[in-house]
């Protein structure tokens, strides 16, 4: 999803003041989490953190362009939001990806993204 959206998403920012400061509140706010699994560590994810993703989901949805917003429909729906207060990331991991004992430091792609 990140190859396939991430051009989308930068577009809607750079024209989209509410969308960049949305964004950069909902980083603010998952920066412990980020680090965190940078590092190894393994976190409980809070009831704001949760939040303020939903917010920025949910504003995604109304601005973004078709496909964008059907995907995030599709993940919007496939999570269950209520249960992630208070679960550990790699509880998440396992929740979200469906795998057994998934390792914290999934491997991050750094190449530009392609759609």
């Amino acid at each position: 999803m990140y190859y396939r959206y991430s051009p989308a998403l930068i577009q809607l920012m750079q024209k989209d003041a509410e969308v960049r400061r949305a964004f950069g509140e909902t980083l603010r706010v998952w920066q412990p989490v980020l680090q965190a699994w940078v590092e190894g560590r393994d976190v409980e994810l809070t009831r704001a953190q949760i939040v303020v993703l939903q917010r920025f989901l949910k504003l995604l949805l109304e601005r973004g362009e078709p496909s964008l917003r059907a995907a995030i429909v599709q993940e919007m729906q496939r999570i269950p939001w209520a249960q992630l207060t208070g679960m550990r990331m790699s509880e998440v991991e396992v929740l979200l990806l469906g795998a057994g004992e998934v390792p914290l430091r999934i491997p991050v792609p750094t190449g530009t993204p392609r759609p």
